[in-house]
């Protein structure tokens, strides 16, 4: 056990002020390392949120976070409190979780964290249970001596008592088999399965052994429910609350969870149902099952850990989700304040999938507080939401109400309209309704009107105006007065022939060049006028310019589908050029090529190779071969391939979106209609 007198020798020693963190000079560094190890729980958690927000931010790993790592060490081995989360803190700079090969600073923090193997094994049999479930996640780290530490972990999980600790050292003797040995680590688990006396280890143990390579297919559905059924079978009290506030992120989430977990007997299982649901991966019709099973049980403990993973499913793959979500909705009158906020927080996220759920969430909206401040439980159900610095939101009920173009949610946008700070994004939920709000725009107009030049809510009213059909025409006038912008300008061409006493301001900015407004201008100037000759013509320039100017100008194009000579042939030479990382100047390039010329042959191969290499083109590629019909027939079995894949696009490209349902699935109705129009169907 380490001195408290030795603790932070040479602490001050080292030159932290010439060394830099996530936020500039790393001369606090000693004062945090020093809080790590106080003995006030609110000073501790303090100094911890600093470490992951600064030392070791999101992940990343300095030299001052090297450079600290003996001192934490120090600290693991001492008898302070709070020591459990600092092994933590260590396992996560040594990278415990990432399989892959690091570099630079990170890779020399694994190769320090590697270096105690011994010592962490030691941990491993610490009195305090936290402190060993760290320990077993620093042995993680220790990539480097795979065999050795996945072969003292077995040994050590016949001797642990504790049932969270063995759940632990299941899943880090399972990580590290999916690199090697597979097949001995799953025959390891599958044993354990059949004489582990715990249901909640046999939980991790099923969630574990059913994404092992070797034990592919080997459990299923039915399974699962029993082991879960076990899992519910035992009760237990609610976790005790720490006691004490902090105005930190890991004080916040540690709060929530409290708060979330008040009135539960079984916490335990949130995380176990999410790593069950999760292991049956691309196998959708098992995972929706499952989840509709929990969702429609009498516990409602059962409901609530269902809620997440249900978003996780959903968000991630592809499938028939109507009555998952119709359960989902039920949840939102419960007694459980829990159990309401997540069923808002998933039907949030799910796009017009949440449609099953519209009555319940109108019912909703109808008996909810106008507004609450972000701090209130009633937050995820009030109409706005006021936050601690900033404008206002429209709260996530009604704004998956706009998303699903429900008219229910009209007289919550006309009230927002009128408040004296309008929320941010009102003109957002506004533009989901159409031409159902129409009304709305004389309220819209005043509130523009109003509103300085660079307000942030100018671009989500211009949306609205845009959407809501000839009305929006009215707002010609405020929307002219405003510093012209891609979106206003959009507005504008929106209206057409309505909008003619804006031609002079559009044909004066699309002549200057300016590759951020030019391309909008023009193409506003062409639905207004129909002179798709002369816009082209200010657009031409443009191709010479840098990839932002040339996608821009491409774009336009496309939409106005003419060009001069001179841009075809700058069109043709740009798809010779080498394309930008993200593949979109080619797409756009070829997309404009075709829709001047039609010539299909030489825009088949560039979007093709796109299609294939670059995932996240295809949105746009499928639009531009529904309309080239049978001419693009060579590309049936592509989007054959893409109906049948299970993942959404997103997933597979492994990008984050607030709502990657809608897009998805707005993505494969325009797939299917592609299909039919490239098969000559009507």
């Amino acid at each position: 056990m380490i001195d408290d007198t030795e603790l932070f020798v040479g602490l001050d020693t080292i030159s932290w002020g010439r060394m830099t963190h996530a936020y500039g000079r790393a001369g606090d560094v000693p004062e945090l390392i020093r809080g790590l190890a106080d003995t006030d729980p609110a000073a501790r958690e303090q100094a911890l949120d600093a470490m992951y927000g600064v030392v070791h931010h999101q992940g990343d790993v300095y030299r001052c976070t090297v450079e600290a790592i003996p001192f934490l060490l120090r600290i693991c081995g001492s008898d302070r409190p709070g020591r459990a989360e600092v092994v933590e803190l260590v396992a996560s700079i040594g990278g415990g979780s990432h399989d892959g090969h690091l570099r630079g600073f990170a890779a020399q923090a694994r190769e320090l964290v590697t270096a105690q193997f011994p010592f962490w094994c030691a941990l491993a049999a610490d009195d305090d249970p936290a402190v060993r479930a760290a320990a077993v996640n620093a042995l993680r780290s220790c990539r480097s001596r795979g065999s050795d530490t996945a072969s003292f972990l077995r040994t050590r999980y016949t001797g642990e008592p504790e049932p969270a600790v063995r759940a632990a050292i299941v899943a880090a003797v399972a990580d590290l088999g999916r690199e090697r040995h597979a097949a001995g680590v799953a025959g390891w688990v599958a044993g354990l399965l059949a004489t582990e006396p715990d249901p909640r280890v046999r939980l991790a143990l099923f969630a574990e052994l059913n994404t092992l390579p070797a034990a592919a297919g080997r459990l299923d559905l039915a399974t699962a429910l029993d082991l879960l059924d076990a899992g519910y079978a035992e009760h237990g009290e609610p976790p005790a609350p720490a006691g004490f506030r902090t105005a930190t992120l890991i004080g916040a989430v540690r709060e929530q969870r409290e708060a979330a977990d008040r009135q539960r007997s079984r916490a335990a299982l949130d995380g176990l149902v999410r790593a069950v649901a999760n292991s049956f991966g691309d196998r959708v019709g098992e995972r929706t099952a499952l989840l509709t099973n929990l969702l429609a049980a009498d516990d409602w403990e059962r409901r609530l850990d269902a809620m997440y993973p249900a978003l996780n499913l959903t968000q991630g793959w592809r499938g028939t989700y109507a009555e998952l979500a119709g359960l989902v909705g039920e949840q939102l009158t419960g007694p459980y304040g829990e159990l309401r906020r997540r069923a808002v927080s998933v039907l949030d996220g799910l796009g017009r999938l949440a449609a099953p759920a519209a009555d319940a969430l109108a019912d909703v909206l109808a008996a909810a507080a106008r507004e609450a401040t972000w701090d209130r439980d009633d937050r995820h159900t009030a109409w706005v939401t006021r936050w601690g610095h900033g404008l206002p939101t429209l709260g996530p009920v009604p704004a998956t109400l706009a998303r699903l173009g429900d008219a229910r949610v009209l007289p919550v946008v006309a009230w927002a309209l009128e408040q004296e700070e309008m929320p941010r994004n009102v003109g957002y939920l506004m533009s989901g309704l159409g031409e159902r709000a129409a009304d709305l725009v004389p309220a819209v107009r005043r509130r523009l009107a109003a509103l300085p030049d660079g307000d942030e809510r100018i671009v989500p009213l211009s949306v609205a105006l845009r959407s809501v059909g000839p009305r929006g025409a009215e707002a010609l006038p405020e929307l002219l007065a405003k510093a012209p912008g891609p979106w206003t300008l959009a507005a504008i061409g929106a209206y057409g022939p309505a909008a003619a006493d804006a031609l002079p301001l559009l044909h004066r900015i699309a002549a200057t060049g300016d590759h951020r407004l030019a391309p909008a201008a023009a193409v506003a100037a062409w639905r207004i006028d129909g002179d798709a000759a002369r816009a082209a013509s200010w657009l031409t320039g443009l191709l010479g310019g840098d990839v932002s100017a040339v996608r821009g100008a491409a774009e336009a194009l496309a939409e106005i589908g003419a060009a001069p000579p001179a841009a075809v042939t700058a069109l043709r030479r740009l798809l010779r050029r080498k394309d930008t990382a993200a593949g979109w100047q080619h797409v756009d390039v070829a997309r404009a090529l075709w829709r001047v010329t039609g010539d299909v042959a030489a825009v088949q191969p560039v979007l093709t190779r796109q299609w294939q290499t670059r995932l996240l083109t295809r949105t746009s590629i499928v639009c531009t071969w529904a309309a080239m019909g049978p001419a693009a027939a060579d590309c049936l079995p592509l989007l054959h391939e893409e109906l049948a894949e299970v993942r959404r696009l997103s997933a597979r490209n492994g990008v984050n979106v607030g709502d990657p349902c809608g897009p998805d699935e707005e993505f494969l109705d325009h797939v299917r209609a592609a299909v039919r129009s490239l098969s000559g169907a009507p």
